[in-house]
């Protein structure tokens, strides 16, 4: 017995060495890899340092042209091409346009926003304003076509979303559609058509995403939670309405919604991207067919505004010019003439996006199925 207790001893102090030597040999393999590790993370962020160096220099580049530009178009426009500035437009009509140049991309977000929401109903009209939203894109008078099928037609990404207090119709688009879009998005605002069988199908569309919404038990927590709040009041009651409130509603209610909330006063026009603001404003006015009232220069966070005097447009006093002239396939085929084309706006010369000429194109299909025969003047003529 003695001689096996001093057997078990010896293979116990054998393995404990063994435990010993092998955590070590880790413990030099881990700090091997660790010096590995950070020597190569070393190296990157002295690759790093150096890559923010070479962006800083460029950026330098860039802002000195940049400033160059905006003194130029200061004495001529009183625009500002600054990168960090966003450019505040009221035209005469009512109509807000905020406008920020970012030419990183061939590419311009167009946002919509109407101040009308679910605060703006009560219990007998609850869920007209998410109603509304999908039948606009049902077609209007002049268009009766899903503007689905224009924003595909354009390569655009296009939807919308109701809340409390706003309805927002969204589109993102190569630059030289941009027309396209703001044409489609002014027609919309005043010709909707809201015909009875658009309502019809549409309710039953609305009814089955409200029923979806039921089997989310968190939608209905903030139900209960903003009726035990807010009770009968409007902030009280859900965004959507509920299936018996949408399929109550008429059309008489609908259009009169429409027409009380869905003009230029009651909304803002954000747009965000590859354009440049001389011509932005330019298709503004032509295409709301509104002069524009003034024009100022934010910095972000709006701490800065300088205000320039009103601009004059001469030219929408004209009876032969028709900004939006609707002409569709499915209800009378374009009869776009040759020589018919976007005009450019008559100002002096500026550099030009990277991506203007690579986008570039004649008017095409698509054009004169959204445009028709639309031409945009220029209604900011240069200072002499």
């Amino acid at each position: 017995v003695h001689g096996e207790t001093k057997k078990m001893t010896f293979l116990f102090l054998i393995s404990c060495f063994l435990l010993v030597v092998v955590t070590h040999q880790q413990l030099i393999g881990n700090h091997h890899i660790g010096n590995k590790i950070e020597n190569d993370l070393l190296s990157q962020k002295i690759d790093y340092i150096s890559a923010l160096k070479k962006l800083e220099q460029n950026n330098n580049k860039k802002r000195s042209s940049d400033s160059l530009q905006q003194s130029l178009l200061s004495q001529d426009y009183g625009f500002t091409s600054d990168s960090s500035a966003v450019q505040i437009t009221t035209l005469k009509s009512g109509l807000n346009v905020l406008s920020k140049e970012d030419r990183s991309s061939p590419t311009v977000a167009v946002y919509m926003w109407y101040s009308v929401g679910s605060h703006n109903e009560n219990s007998s009209t609850n869920g007209i304003s998410h109603l509304l939203e999908h039948l606009l894109f049902k077609g209007t008078e002049s268009r009766p076509v899903q503007f689905g099928r224009f924003f595909n037609l354009l390569g655009a990404s296009s939807n919308a979303f109701t809340n409390y207090d706003e309805t927002v119709y969204h589109s993102s688009v190569t630059s030289n559609k941009l027309l396209h879009v703001l044409t489609l998005e002014a027609d919309r605002m005043t010709n909707a058509s809201l015909t009875q069988s658009d309502l019809d199908s549409e309710k039953t569309v609305v009814n089955s995403e409200l029923g979806s919404y039921e089997n989310n038990p968190l939608y209905k927590l903030q139900r209960l939670v903003l009726n035990s709040v807010y009770g009968n009041e409007s902030y009280g009651l859900p965004i959507g309405g509920k299936m018996s409130d949408v399929s109550a509603l008429t059309n008489d209610q609908v259009r009169a919604f429409y027409k009380k909330h869905y003009n230029p006063k009651n909304a803002t026009l954000v747009v965000v991207g590859d354009f440049d603001s001389v011509s932005l404003l330019n298709m503004v006015s032509s295409v709301f067919r509104s002069q524009i009232a003034h024009t100022s220069i934010s910095t972000y966070g709006l701490n800065s505004w300088s205000m320039f005097s009103p601009f004059s447009t001469p030219f929408l006093s004209n009876p032969n010019l028709n900004p939006l002239n609707p002409s569709i396939a499915g209800t009378k085929k374009s009869q776009q003439s040759k020589g018919s084309s976007i005009q450019e706006p008559q100002h002096k010369e500026k550099p030009e996006s990277k991506y203007s000429k690579k986008h570039s194109s004649e008017p095409s299909k698509v054009s004169s199925q959204v445009l028709g025969n639309q031409q945009v003047q220029n209604p900011v003529p240069p200072q002499q």
